[in-house]
């Protein structure tokens, strides 16, 4: 039996819409997944901390940890809870931004979380601290830009810290390249070779 060309127009139509339908609803779910409350949540945590306040930055990603502790974000969560603790000089601070690099080892901001730590206590002067935690950074995982500026906060905390061969090594190999640091590196490789009696 062979279909008359009118059914097979309406039939055509019919799937078409059906398939426009589908799609449409498929993406209308897809929307609305992105205004969930579970990453509203995310999103209301991350404008804190954007705004450093970081007290309800930390209240609001363990209050989105503690609701969706399997939610998309909770790796970013846990990150940024971890920084925010360390930002408010809570004793756990350090302690949870290293059980998130424990947790999520390959996560993209594994890699960046002692690079922040040790970049929080080179700008509250804590130079033992920054050094240690500079040193631990997996190089491989920041920036360009990242890299040359933790080479050059490593080498002036070794200066302030008067371990002076150390800190000439970094300050030699970062005065070489065009950056911001380059005039700073120059100037202090520059000291440390005058009072080393380097230069002639």
């Amino acid at each position: 039996m062979t279909m008359n060309p009118r059914h097979k127009k309406i039939t055509h139509r019919a799937i078409g819409l059906l398939l426009w339908v589908g799609v449409s609803y498929g993406a209308w779910a897809q929307n609305t997944e992105a205004f969930s409350p579970k990453l509203g949540a995310y999103q209301e945590a991350l404008e804190l901390y954007d705004q450093e306040k970081y007290n309800s930055a930390r209240i609001a990603f363990e209050d989105y940890l503690n609701d969706y502790p399997d939610g998309p974000q909770a790796a970013l969560a846990q990150y940024y809870a971890g920084l925010s603790a360390l930002y408010l000089l809570h004793a756990d601070g350090e302690r949870r931004v290293r059980d998130f690099i424990r947790q999520y080892p390959t996560h993209p901001k594994a890699g960046t979380a002692l690079f922040e730590a040790g970049r929080f206590y080179y700008q509250n002067k804590n130079y033992n601290k920054a050094v240690e935690l500079f040193n631990e950074v997996p190089t491989g995982s920041l920036t360009r830009d990242q890299n040359v500026e933790r080479k050059f906060k490593l080498g002036f905390a070794l200066f302030t810290l008067r371990r002076f061969a150390e800190a000439l090594e970094y300050f030699n190999g970062l005065k070489r390249n065009n950056h911001e640091y380059q005039a700073a590196s120059n100037y202090y490789a520059g000291y440390i070779a005058f009072e080393q009696g380097d230069l002639v």
